[in-house]
C-alpha cells in the first residue's frame, strides 16, 4: 500500500515539476499583456499582444548586444541563488534553448519505426553516433 502512494507522490511531483515552468511562464506573459494593455486608454484589439510580442522581441535583441551582456549574465547569477527560482529558471531556460536557442538541439524530426505497425517520432540531437559504440 506504502508503496503506491510513494508511487503517486512521484507521478504527482514529477507532473508538478513538468508543468511548474509552462505554467510560470504563462503567466508571466498573461501579466505582461494585462499590463500593457491597460497602458492604452482607447481598446484596441489585439494591441496587448502586439506590444508583449515586440517586448520580447526587445529583450531578446537587448541580451544579444555586446554591452548588455554583463547585466543579463549579473540577472542570472542572482537567480541562481533562489533556489526554487533557480530550477524554474534553469528548466524554462533549458527547454526553450533546445528548441529555440543557439544550439537547438530538436530541430530535426525523423519517424522511428519500431515494429511493422508501430512508428514513433523522435528528434535527432547528436550526429556522432561514436560515444555510445554506434558506427557513424
Amino acid at each position: 500500500m506504502a508503496f503506491t502512494y510513494k508511487r503517486i507522490l512521484s507521478y504527482f511531483l514529477r507532473g508538478l515539476l513538468f508543468l511548474t515552468p509552462l505554467a510560470v511562464t504563462v503567466y508571466v506573459i498573461y501579466a505582461i499583456f494585462i499590463f500593457l494593455d491597460g497602458l492604452i486608454p482607447v481598446p484596441i484589439p489585439g494591441i496587448g499582444i502586439l506590444m508583449v510580442l515586440a517586448l520580447i522581441t526587445f529583450i531578446g535583441y537587448l541580451a544579444s548586444l555586446f554591452f548588455t551582456k554583463p547585466f543579463f549574465e549579473w540577472f542570472e547569477r542572482g537567480v541562481f541563488k533562489i533556489p526554487l527560482v533557480n530550477l524554474l529558471y534553469t528548466s524554462i531556460k533549458d527547454l526553450m534553448g533546445a528548441f529555440v536557442g543557439e544550439k537547438k538541439k530538436f530541430s530535426s524530426p525523423v519517424i522511428v519505426q519500431i515494429s511493422e505497425n508501430l512508428s514513433r517520432l523522435g528528434f535527432i540531437t547528436q550526429e556522432d553516433m561514436g560515444n555510445i559504440g554506434e558506427p557513424e
